[in-house]
């Protein structure tokens, strides 16, 4: 899967790519070919991603992950093996820095 996210100087993040898995954030599985917003409330400040999903930090600490969690990757615990939407990671208290990959 290929997908690229990009943070703009108002702190919203831009996803296009590949969307099999939902890791673009848009509440769907359609790949896009323009950038589009990610619907989130809150200042954006950094992002990762992996192969099939991706992580949002916000300024106020809080991650939020989508795309697919079929290991693990976002934190959803084992019933939820894929989100389309932006959903906030619970249990993680105030993050500072975040990493993703593939291959490590």
């Amino acid at each position: 899967s290929i997908h690229s996210l990009l943070i703009d100087q108002d702190g919203q993040a831009w996803v296009t790519g590949s969307n099999s898995k939902g890791q673009l954030c848009l509440g769907d599985f359609e790949d896009r070919l323009i950038p589009q917003k990610i619907p989130v409330d809150g200042t954006i400040i950094s992002a990762a991603i992996g192969s099939e999903h991706s992580l949002l930090l916000l300024a106020d600490g809080s991650v939020y992950g989508c795309g697919s969690n079929e290991v693990g990757q976002i934190g959803l615990g084992e019933n939820v093996q894929a989100s389309a939407d932006p959903t906030i990671i619970e249990g993680l208290g105030v993050v500072e820095s975040l990493s993703a990959g593939l291959g490590f």
